[in-house]
């Protein structure tokens, strides 16, 4: 359990690092992670391992667009 988890933890901050996302990106991912097996307790190490892949590309997606959101358009910025 813990461990697998710390192993899964490790993995993602080289995923994020790999794709210069930024890091704490893996805290919101395991902290969605988290609060999902509060409701579903009881899975396999093939559930673990899909649910932290899942949150970690939720988790990055939505940064990307709540930061592009805030980045003036390629156009705007010519002008």
């Amino acid at each position: 359990g813990l461990l697998y988890r710390e192993q899964m933890v490790e993995w993602a901050y080289r995923i994020v690092d790999h794709f210069s996302i930024p890091r704490h990106t893996v805290g919101k991912a395991f902290t969605l992670l988290d609060r999902y097996f509060i409701h579903h307790p009881r899975y396999s190490v093939k559930t673990f391992r899909l649910v932290a892949v899942t949150c970690l590309f939720i988790t990055a997606k939505l940064n990307h667009l709540r930061g592009s959101a805030h980045e003036p358009s390629s156009s705007s910025s010519s002008r």
